[in-house]
Order: C-alpha cells, then structure tokens, then sequence
C-alpha cells in the first residue's frame, strides 16, 4: 500500500518536474513559455501497474511546443523537456528529478494515442546525446488532446 501511495504522489504532483534539480530540460517562469503551442494535452487519469487508477496532475497542461514539451502549470511557469528521441512511430521527450522521472510519447501518426509514461525508483542510461529511462514503466497516463 505504501507504494502505491508513493507513486500516486508521483503521479499526481508535477512538484517533481518543477525542481532545482531538473534533468533533461529547464525550468521557466510564468510568461516566460513557449506560446507557439503546436497541440495542447492534458492527462486526467493515469493507470498503475497494478491495474489501479489514479488522478492524473490536476492544473497542468501538456504542451508540444518547437524543441519540447511544456509542462505549462496553471500560473503558466512550468518545465520545457527538451530531451528528445525519435523511434520512426514516436516522438519522445523525457525530463527526470532524482529517482522520479517523465516520459512523453507523441505518436507521428495525430490520431494515435499519446502517452505520458511516469518512472518511480528511476534509473537512466545514456544513449548519444540523450538520456533515456532504464527503469521499469511505473504509470500510464494517456494524454486527452484538446486542440
């Protein structure tokens, strides 16, 4: 139960993301975002492991912007994740504070589903001039388009 409870905080809180100690993009302060939003998300429920469900990060928006994905908070501060790879099917931006980390799946196909993949106890390998997860999937959010 203890860690259930654990990765839901995870889950829930975007406190994480918008830390001093962020990896994989940068921080910025209200008005100072992108604004050429290319598609907005937001991610209402994410799925466990365990096949549970949780509350996705309430007053958050997940914005594709050019270079990255904004992790745009109500206040519009938030966190760019820069970090960025490529498969051929999807686009994928991955921003990490400590152990917890964040993974945006952004399919090339618009109408496939979009993913943001939550990481607790992380662990990260270098791949070229990318950091990638190495740790197991803890979370499955699937992110809800809205424009």
């Amino acid at each position: 139960m203890r860690y259930s409870f654990f990765a839901m905080v995870v889950v829930v809180g975007l406190s994480g993301c918008a830390s001093m100690f962020m990896n994989g993009g940068k921080l910025v302060d209200a008005g100072e975002g992108p604004t050429a939003v290319k598609r907005s998300y937001s991610a209402p429920s994410c799925k466990m492991t365990d096949g549970s469900s949780v509350a996705g990060p309430s007053g958050v928006t997940f914005q594709l912007v050019d270079g990255g994905i904004f992790e745009r908070s109500a206040d519009g501060s938030g966190a760019v994740i820069t970090n960025h790879w490529s498969d051929g099917a999807a686009d994928h931006y991955f921003g990490w504070v400590q152990s917890s980390g964040w993974e945006y799946v952004i399919p090339q196909d618009p109408n496939a589903q979009a993913n943001r993949l939550v990481y607790v106890g992380l662990s990260t390998k270098a791949e070229g001039d990318v950091t990638k997860p190495a740790t197991a999937v803890s979370a499955t959010c699937p992110l809800v388009a809205s424009r």
